[in-house]
């Protein structure tokens, strides 16, 4: 592959892998303009965040969602869009 890639946590449960050094262009399959939803947070086309949310300020560090309406347990707040990779395919990417 060429760069490392780590599986990394943002502080939470969850892991995500993450690329440490050059991504080659050949490895781009789309490019797309992203321009900022309301209140400055960066959405994804093919996603959708619950009217019930807003961003804001966080008091820990730079912006959160916050809940505007009462959340049902198991309800969701976030589609998050894309198209989710193996890690085969991620590394087929990046090999070209």
């Amino acid at each position: 592959m060429g760069s490392e890639i780590k599986d990394e946590s943002g502080g939470g449960i969850e892991t995500f892998p993450h690329l440490y050094g050059p991504l080659g262009l050949e490895a781009v399959v789309e490019v797309a303009p992203l321009e900022p939803a309301s209140g400055g947070l960066f959405v994804p086309e093919r996603s959708w965040v619950s009217p019930a949310l807003e961003v804001r300020r966080s008091p820990i560090e730079g912006l959160g969602l916050f809940a505007t309406a009462r959340l049902e347990l198991g309800q969701p707040v976030a589609v998050m869009g894309g198209r989710v990779l193996t890690d085969a395919e991620l590394a087929g990417h990046i090999a070209g």
